[in-house]
């Protein structure tokens, strides 16, 4: 029997690695035997087994490269709000630094 990828045992039980999971659930999903069979001829749990396919069924796999944006405008707008809000911010402050001053500088002001 071969061994398995195993990337540490703890206290808790043996770990497995990424790639090992990923083909399990791919040897699950390609053959006609149940699930109960595939975890007893790798020697994992039914459990392990049936978490591991949740996991990588529920992640897409990961591309090479992130798609190109098709419209430039699309990438545009959303910058542009968030441009105007952070300049609609920075104008408010303006001026509650403009009235604090002001009050700081009135002769007779003695609340700072």
């Amino acid at each position: 029997m071969e061994s398995k990828p195993i990337s540490e045992t703890n206290k808790f039980g043996r770990r497995f690695d990424r790639e090992f999971k990923e083909n399990a659930v791919r040897l699950l999903g390609s053959s006609e035997r149940s699930l109960a069979d595939v975890a007893r001829e790798l020697g994992i749990s039914v459990w392990s087994l049936s978490r591991w396919r949740q996991l990588f069924a529920a992640a897409p796999a990961p591309s090479a490269a992130p798609p190109e944006p098709s419209d430039p405008q699309r990438q545009i707008q959303p910058l542009q709000q968030q441009l105007d809000y952070v300049t609609e911010q920075r104008d408010i402050l303006k001026k509650a630094l403009a009235i604090c001053s002001s009050e700081q500088k009135r002769p007779g002001n003695s609340n700072w």
